[in-house]
């Protein structure tokens, strides 16, 4: 028996049920708070999120992006390679784990 197995075990289930950041770019102009809670919500519980404009190092905006926090790691990673390179609202998301 591993000396470190219930330590192993502990951190595992701390990962699994620890908040996922999740970020999401290339969001076009129409996708709304409510519409990403319920895009993400289809693969587990979204405890926030948070739409944002990107700008560049001229202060000129490049786009919007936006934050996705689920309390589930392994929903999150779900998410994350399903909704990757999906199009929403005719704009490819790049969806990735902070």
């Amino acid at each position: 028996c591993c000396p470190f197995s219930l330590y192993c075990s502990l951190f595992a289930w701390c990962i699994q049920f620890s908040p996922m950041k999740i970020n999401i770019n290339g969001l076009g102009n129409q996708v709304t708070q409510d519409s990403l809670e319920c895009l993400f919500e289809t693969y587990g519980r979204v405890e926030h999120t948070c739409i944002f404009m990107k700008t560049t190092a001229q202060h000129t905006a490049a786009g919007r992006c936006a934050e996705v926090t689920m309390t589930d790691a392994a929903a999150a990673n779900i998410a994350v390679r399903c909704l990757n390179g999906s199009v929403v609202n005719g704009q490819q998301l790049q969806v990735s784990l902070l």
